[in-house]
């Protein structure tokens, strides 16, 4: 409908897997998403392709102005992914993210607190 055009949100991925030569499955279904507008933006980050290890949580301290700006449009975040590290990870993250722009550190943790009372901050993780 003329209305859900007008709505179009954009979508950002952070994708993270060890090698990209390996791991990086999707990255067809990613390209086509891109082209067909589906995905606006998407981030690889490879933790072994390179001598010093990249992770999800960098690229999206990198990525801080695009992060916010879409946090601040009500952006719906999804981690999936290892429980044990890679979560707490990101979170940190988000978290620093949040505190860069943030009025104070009251207002970044109320911030981060509504994110997840408004079900905008999701986890999918295991391990």
């Amino acid at each position: 409908s003329e209305k859900a055009l007008e709505e179009e949100k954009e979508a950002l991925l952070f994708f993270g897997c060890r090698s990209a030569a390996q791991d990086d499955i999707y990255k067809e279904e990613l390209r086509r998403f891109q082209r067909v507008g589906a995905l606006t933006h998407c981030f690889s980050a490879f933790s072994r392709d390179q001598p010093e290890k990249v992770y999800v949580q960098h690229l999206i301290v990198e990525q801080k102005d695009l992060v916010w700006r879409l946090l601040q449009a009500g952006a719906v975040v999804y981690v999936c992914g290892d429980a044990a590290k890679m979560a707490p990870d990101v979170r940190a993250a988000f978290r620093q993210v949040v505190s860069h722009f943030a009025a104070s550190e009251s207002a970044a943790t109320d911030f981060m607190e509504r994110m997840h009372e408004d079900k905008r901050y999701l986890e999918d993780v295991w391990g």
